[in-house]
Parts: structure tokens; sequence; C-alpha cells
């Protein structure tokens, strides 16, 4: 299973936005095929392994800044990468939106992320939506708390009031589980 380097670059610019002082500390905790993604130059549209350019990466994240909670680190890049890629000509366009209308479109940009995953939208009402995410292995868990905080901080550039936006998983087989995140607002 693969990543877009878009996410690896976003969870770097994470740690140089959040923690500067601190990256080289971080850089310096992963693994080597890990340091070696981030330290030479990502390519936006590439694919990269998603256990070295995310799951270590969000683990390490945890680990030095967030007290060893995977959950909250990933949920907190998550946000950040919403604020980071709704940026210019998006923000425009995602604030004059209604926030069905953005998020009815997010699978889409979620499926151009994920390599073997399958991201949809089963239920949408006026303040409310539903995602299901299939094709995830056990081992990719946290990837539901960063999809759940992209949501929630998409919601709030919208203008809208997250009230609740939390997921579950559930073990599809031995090899992949079935996500969901579920989004409710004002």
């Amino acid at each position: 299973m693969e990543i877009k380097g878009t996410s690896v670059k976003s969870t770097h610019n994470f740690v140089k936005k959040v923690y500067p002082n601190q990256e080289q500390l971080w850089i310096d905790s992963l693994p080597q095929s890990s340091k070696m993604l981030v330290s030479n130059p990502v390519m936006a549209t590439q694919w990269y392994p998603i256990m070295d350019g995310m799951i270590i990466l969000v683990e390490k994240i945890a680990e030095l800044f967030f007290e060893g909670d995977v959950e909250k680190a990933a949920f907190e890049i998550g946000k950040f990468s919403a604020i980071e890629g709704l940026n210019g000509v998006y923000k425009i366009f995602v604030k004059m939106a209604s926030p069905i209308f953005v998020l009815k479109r997010s699978p889409k940009i979620f499926n151009t992320y994920y390599s073997e995953v399958n991201f949809e939208i089963v239920e949408a009402e006026t303040k409310k939506a539903v995602f299901k995410i299939t094709g995830f292995k056990p081992e990719h868990v946290q990837i539901f708390s960063r999809i759940a905080g992209w949501i929630e901080e998409t919601l709030r550039i919208i203008g809208s009031k997250p009230i609740s936006v939390k997921h579950s998983f559930e073990q599809e087989d031995v090899d992949f589980i079935i996500g969901k995140v579920l989004a409710e607002w004002e």
C-alpha cells in the first residue's frame, strides 16, 4: 500500500511549522528508511510506502510531542493538512460552498492519496455525513484519526461549527479493516 507525496510533505511540514526547533530531533528519531524519505525532496505526485511515508512518521511525532498518543497526533496532522491543502484558490471555493457539497466530493480527493483503498460517503444529510473506508490494514488504523481531523478542520474552514467528528473501525478479515468517520455540524 502506498501514499501520495503530498501527504508525506504535509506530515513533515506539520513538524516544521508546529515544532520548528525540534524538526531535527524528529528526523533523527526515524528509522533509516523513513529518514531517507524525509531528508530528500518528496515529489507531491509520486507514490511512497505508507509505513515509511506516514505511519512511522506519525508514530514518532506522537512519541515526541503527544505523550505517545498516536490518535491525537494523527488528528492534529489531519487538521493541519486541511489548512495547508485548502488554501489559496481552494480556500475561496470552499468558503463559498456548503459543507455537504465539499464533503460529498472529499472521497474523490482521498481516493487519489491512498493506493488500494476506497473512500465513499454512505450518508449525506444537511448537517451530517458518514464515510466508509475500506482497504486499510490493521496497522494503518491511525489514518482514520487523520481523516477525522481533516474533516473537522475543513468544516471550520467552510464556516461551520463541528459538533462531532469521530471514527470507528471493525476487522473485516485478518488483513483488512473497515473504517467509518461520522461528521456532524451546525
